[in-house]
């Protein structure tokens, strides 16, 4: 696979807790058998075809375990996305990681993995909670420059940007057919180079900080990092990875409370991180624009291979982030201005 052109694992916007649900008993033996663990078994409520998808089991002394159920054909990047995990723990940033003795595959081409769970409620958009997640986040970006093999990060990460710059000018030329809403965004609105931005000082990167893949600890206020299966090909600015985070958490309607949350978010980031937040090339504005439309394209290419089928909200979505970034040009323009130059 050219780069990860994954399903997401909740179509839209996450709902604010996971969901957890009773299966049937059949589905629960097969479960316990398969991981070798033994205990209440419960499914995450996403969309997943029969036994595929990701479960809590709950054995009698109360330990959890987070088990994934996925094709066999996911688990070369999911076996690297746990190198990954693995290594950032040694480094003393919390993650869940593979226990040993998996994946475990099977005659009907799939495979189990569990992985110590991580009990946590996704972040509630407080100042407190966001300038929390800032201080750790810059913990992970700091990390991930020592990351021993970025070399082969950096290589797949300029591969996969060459190749959606280069799908971007098929778009704009007419050559790829696309939603007429996205075609019509891309080709008029969009200058060829805009994907440059997210390269100003590269470096390793999560790669995919949604909502879903940050947890707050129910026992602490410690932030666990989760799900690295786009980190392999993630080399980009750790600001653009800053400002695709303060769009996901900081956003709120109302610019007063926007502004109040987004300094709360850099002040812890840039408490710990070395830098500036953006320059005049660079903009917040520009940053949030390169983002929604790298993640169109990425939808561009999904439909083109059809590795699964893009659903109308997936599209909207990141339509809708785009405007906003061109919409809020007062409230990006003084959350920039603050938080330049600093450091």
């Amino acid at each position: 696979m050219t780069f990860p052109a994954r399903a997401p694992a909740y179509v839209g916007v996450p709902p604010s807790s996971a969901i957890w649900q009773p299966v049937a008993q059949f589905v629960e033996a097969e479960i316990q058998a398969r991981s070798g663990l033994v205990g209440k078994v419960e499914k995450l409520a996403v969309n997943a075809a029969e036994l595929s998808g990701y479960y809590r089991l709950t054995c009698n002394d109360e330990s959890r375990f987070f088990v994934k159920v996925v094709a066999d054909s996911a688990v070369w990047s999911l076996r690297e996305a746990d190198r990954i995990a693995q290594w950032l723990n040694s480094q003393g940033i919390l993650v869940s990681y593979l226990l040993d003795g998996f994946p475990k595959c099977f005659a009907d081409g799939t495979c189990v993995l569990v992985y110590h769970y991580i009990d946590g409620e996704y972040v509630a958009p407080s100042e407190r909670a966001l300038k929390n997640l800032g201080l750790r986040l810059a913990h992970l970006h700091k990390a991930f420059r020592e990351l021993p093999w970025e070399h082969e990060v950096r290589r797949r990460g300029l591969s996969k940007h060459r190749k959606l710059t280069e799908l971007l000018a098929k778009v704009k030329s007419g050559s790829v057919a696309v939603p007429s809403d996205v075609a019509a965004l891309l080709i008029e609105e969009v200058e060829l180079d805009l994907l440059d931005v997210l390269l100003v000082d590269p470096q390793v990167i999560h790669g995919d900080l949604n909502l879903s893949n940050i947890l707050i600890c129910t026992s602490s206020d410690e932030i666990a990092f989760l799900d690295f299966e786009d980190t392999y090909c993630a080399w980009l600015s750790p600001k653009a990875e800053l400002s695709f985070v303060l769009e996901r958490f900081a956003m709120s309607p109302t610019d007063e409370i926007s502004l109040g949350l987004a300094r709360a978010l850099l002040g812890g980031y840039f408490a710990e991180y070395d830098g500036q937040f953006c320059n005049a090339g660079a903009s917040l504005t520009n940053m949030l624009r390169a983002l929604s439309v790298r993640s169109l394209l990425t939808l561009v290419y999904v439909h083109q291979v059809g590795t699964w089928s893009v659903p109308a909200v997936e599209w909207s979505k990141f339509i809708r982030s785009y405007r906003q970034a061109c919409s809020r040009l007062s409230l990006l323009r003084s959350i920039q201005e603050e938080f330049t130059g600093l450091n």
